[in-house]
């Protein structure tokens, strides 16, 4: 038996307010302009999580109360050990700055450390990919506890111990609400059919050995009285010490009463199930993958309805390609569309780079400083500084400005059919739908993002005015890249650029850049050389093949660009819709997918530096040989 006071043991039936976790889906900002920067993120809130009380046999709503006495910080008053997946062995980093703010959200400033795994946990965290936050904490034992109007239980938990935060990847059992034990989430244990321990109670297992064993009872005997109390069985106490009967085999058999009894209490009614309180947690329950639900979908269509699918059924209308009737389908729920959206990002180089921002109209509007010089009269686009002697009259100047709007009506559409019989075949048709409509979605942004003509569609650096060309040298051969021109469109690039710079190239120009020297050093570092990088590089920055790139010799086969001076703006990510009516006879299903964006360069034309008259820009491009 785990000592109830230890704050490190799990929750579980003998130690009901025991170590706890819950996740949170943050956004993480840099605190900072370097990678290496602290990134802010949000850790904890007083969203309700469901819970059950070992004691009472109550389900409840816990609330952390982030106001007034609010958390107990004191473990963590020297930083917030910040782990991934709750491993105490893998801390990746220090939470700082812990605060409480007024929209009842925790928030700690996060350093990276030095553990192998913490560089790309970081970045993922920093480009949107890991975006699960999860706390560990002890809740105590002062809470309020309300009831709404509904008959829902609600205790909300002042003082509660903050011990650690991690990153995850995979939230905990959502499907249950709450931490399983070696005793089930509940009195009614689950059936043996059921997936395994969700990831809350792994995490508080791991937790557990990790800080060191609670302390077990001095004597056996002890230990199998309060199993026999705990499980309902006080008779058996005696019995199982006189007989020498092991702790795990004891265990065993008031698991196996608890599940007798919850099947005797859990009679088979012919009547439809009605949720009084609370929700129905069968329609909460996600789908397991895409597919599962695709078939959801289908058996729908012959009036086997499945309950996971009335949050994301749609009402009838009168045209083609609805949810209803003869002429419709369903919606595919937000967790698979989502998935394909943030598949299509990570997958690209180039859209993983741009600077991306969520809309929610139809536009949206960027006020720009309208500055194409740095020359005297051009600074923001007509301020300047003047010495003035005494009874002198200053000049007066101001600053110029332009709006950089994105239109969000433009939208790209993907649209596949589906044979009835692949349907039938899980893992083709997972592939299909995740790879094949994920990988054209990030293929035509990223097109767009290099080359879009701005003509309904994207506007691409390499059509902007924004672009660069860096001229060949003289009586330079053709279809060749040499230092002098790398040396060159380097000197070009804007001088804020250059921290997140990186080489584009067409892989037909990867054979020469080993070979480019300037005296007798390399200008070419190859990957995981020198450099300790995946990528090659040229000027220290990363050098990174793309389809996009030009062909050999042409302008655009080789590009300097620093994309985080691209802007690109989304509304609502990807939407999926499907339909087992437009190709009815020839017995397809059709899938469409709609993504709305609009993106262009923050630059509006190339700047003229203070002293000189070669043109700088965050992207730069060597032209044609």
């Amino acid at each position: 038996m785990i000592a109830p006071h230890d704050p490190f043991a799990p929750e579980t039936r003998d130690n009901p307010q025991g170590f706890r976790t819950r996740e949170l889906t943050a956004r993480a900002e840099r605190v900072g302009d370097d990678d290496s920067a602290p990134l802010r993120m949000a850790i904890s809130s007083e969203a309700p999580v469901e819970r059950y009380d070992w004691r009472t046999g109550e389900i409840y709503d816990e609330v952390l109360s982030h106001r007034g006495v609010g958390p107990d910080l004191s473990y963590v008053a020297d930083g917030v050990p910040f782990c991934l997946d709750h491993s105490l062995a893998k801390q990746i980093g220090i939470g700082t700055t812990p605060s409480v703010d007024g929209d009842g959200v925790a928030r700690i400033d996060v350093a990276r450390g030095n553990h192998p795994d913490a560089e790309w946990v970081f970045k993922d965290m920093a480009s949107g990919i890991r975006k699960k936050v999860s706390i560990g904490y002890w809740p105590g034992e002062r809470y309020t506890q309300t009831k709404t109007a509904a008959g829902r239980i609600v205790r909300t938990y002042e003082g509660w111990a903050l011990y650690e935060a991690s990153s995850v990847a995979v939230p905990a059992d959502y499907s249950v609400g709450v931490g399983r034990s070696a005793f089930g989430a509940a009195p009614v244990q689950q059936a043996e059919s059921d997936p395994a321990l969700s990831m809350e109670s792994q995490m508080s297992l791991e937790t557990t050995s990790e800080r060191g064993t609670a302390p077990t009872p001095d004597t056996r005997a002890a230990e199998l009285a309060v199993l026999a109390r705990d499980g309902g069985m006080p008779e058996k106490a005696a019995e199982w010490i006189v007989n020498g009967v092991a702790v795990d085999a004891a265990r065993s058999e008031v698991l196996a009463s608890l599940r007798a009894k919850a099947e005797q209490r859990a009679p088979i009614s012919t009547a439809p199930a009605v949720a009084v309180v609370g929700t129905d947690r069968a329609e909460d329950k996600p789908f397991t993958s895409l597919v599962d639900q695709l078939r959801a979908i289908k058996r729908a269509a012959d009036g086997h309805v499945d309950p996971r699918l009335h949050g994301v059924m749609r009402g009838a209308a009168s045209g083609l390609n609805e949810t209803v009737g003869a002429d419709g389908g369903y919606l595919i729920a937000p967790q698979f569309a989502t998935e394909i959206f943030r598949l299509a990002n990570a997958g690209g180089e180039i859209l993983s780079r741009v600077k991306e921002i969520p809309v929610s109209g139809n536009q949206y509007t960027i006020p720009a400083v309208d500055e194409t010089s740095r020359t005297n009269g051009n600074r923001w686009g007509g301020v300047r500084a003047f010495r003035a002697g005494e009874n002198d009259t200053a000049t007066a100047s101001r600053p110029k400005f332009r709006r950089v709007t994105l239109d969000l009506t433009k939208k790209l559409i993907a649209i596949g059919y589906v044979t009835e019989e692949q349907l039938e075949d899980a893992p083709a048709t997972s592939v299909i739908l995740t790879e094949a409509f994920s990988e054209e979605i990030r293929f035509a942004k990223e097109r767009e993002i290099w080359e879009g003509n701005g003509v309904g569609e994207m506007l691409g650096f390499m059509n902007s005015g924004a672009l660069v060309s860096q001229a060949a040298e003289s009586g330079q051969t053709a279809t060749t890249i040499n230092a002098a021109n790398i040396v060159k469109m380097y000197s070009r690039l804007l001088p804020a650029a250059r921290a997140n710079a990186v080489w584009f190239i067409n892989q037909d120009a990867e054979p020469q850049l080993p070979l480019m020297t300037i005296g007798n050093w390399p200008v070419f570092v190859p990957p995981s050389g020198l450099s300790g990088s995946k990528y090659g590089t040229l000027y220290n920055r990363p050098v990174v093949a793309v389809e996009f790139a030009s062909t050999l010799g042409t302008l655009g086969d080789i590009v300097l660009a620093d994309l985080s001076y691209y802007a690109m703006g989304t509304k609502g990510g990807a939407n999926m819709q499907r339909s087992i009516h437009v190709r009815f006879v020839q017995g397809e299903e059709t899938f469409r997918i709609t993504d709305r964006c609009d993106g262009q360069p923050m630059l509006a034309a190339a700047v003229t530096p203070f002293k000189g008259s070669a043109t700088q820009s965050a992207f730069v491009a060597l032209a044609a040989r």
